[in-house]
C-alpha cells in the first residue's frame, strides 16, 4: 500500500508500475490518467505499463491510498530515468527531442530535488 498526499493543483510525478494498481481516493478531488503506447491519453481502465499521472484537480489537499497485487510493484519515475542516469547529454538531446539547454535543465533541476532529499534523510 502506497499513501499519496497532494496539495490542491499538485501532481504525481509520471510513473510506471509494472503490475496493475488500485487507486482509492480518500479526500479531494483527483484526476486520474494514462497515456498509452498510442500517446492517447485516458483515464478509465489504466492498463499495467502505461506512463501514470495523478493531478489534485481540487481546491483543498488529496489524500490517496494505491493497492498493488505485488510488493515489488516495480514503480519507475519517468524523469528519474532520463535525467537522473548516466545517459550522455547528445543522447538525451535527441531521443527526448529537446534542446540541449532543455536537458542540461532538467537534469539541473533533478539534481537538486535528489540533494534536497537527501538531506531531509
Amino acid at each position: 500500500m502506497l499513501r499519496g498526499d497532494l496539495e490542491a493543483g499538485g501532481v504525481s510525478p509520471l510513473h510506471t508500475h509494472r503490475v496493475s494498481e488500485l487507486l482509492v481516493i480518500e479526500e479531494g478531488t483527483i484526476f486520474a490518467g494514462f497515456i498509452d503506447t498510442n500517446n492517447t491519453a485516458g483515464h478509465d481502465d489504466h492498463p499495467t505499463n502505461t506512463v501514470a499521472l495523478l493531478i489534485n484537480v481540487g481546491s483543498t489537499p488529496a489524500l490517496t491510498y494505491s493497492f498493488f497485487p505485488s510488493d515489488n510493484h516495480g514503480v519507475q519515475i519517468d524523469g528519474f530515468a532520463l535525467f537522473g542516469g548516466n545517459l550522455p547529454s547528445k543522447l538525451l538531446d535527441n531521443i527526448t527531442l529537446l534542446d540541449h539547454a532543455e536537458v542540461q535543465s532538467s537534469r539541473s533541476s533533478l539534481e537538486e530535488l535528489i540533494n534536497f532529499i537527501y538531506d531531509m534523510i
